[in-house]
């Protein structure tokens, strides 16, 4: 039952993540809040840490409250 309100209290609470860590992230990734997409947001009691894909770039990001991201390298595959 406690494992129950745990997932639904971060469920909750998640729900305008990623619009946030867009405006987190806008001033360290140089992307407008509305280019990016979110994705793989792993929260914990000390740290959350997410990754940005904006334009052709990627940055993994972390932070509480400021963000501090590092450019990623971004692989591409080609399509026949």
């Amino acid at each position: 039952m406690e494992l129950r309100h745990a997932a639904l209290a971060l469920l909750v609470t998640s729900c305008g993540c990623a619009h946030d860590l867009a405006h987190a992230s806008a001033g360290a990734t140089g992307c407008a809040p509305k280019q990016m997409e979110i994705s793989e947001v792993a929260l914990s009691w000390s740290a959350t840490s997410w990754r940005v894909r904006c334009r052709d770039l990627a940055f993994r990001c972390t932070g509480e409250g400021t963000a501090v991201c590092t450019a990623e390298p971004v692989t591409t595959t080609s399509r026949r």
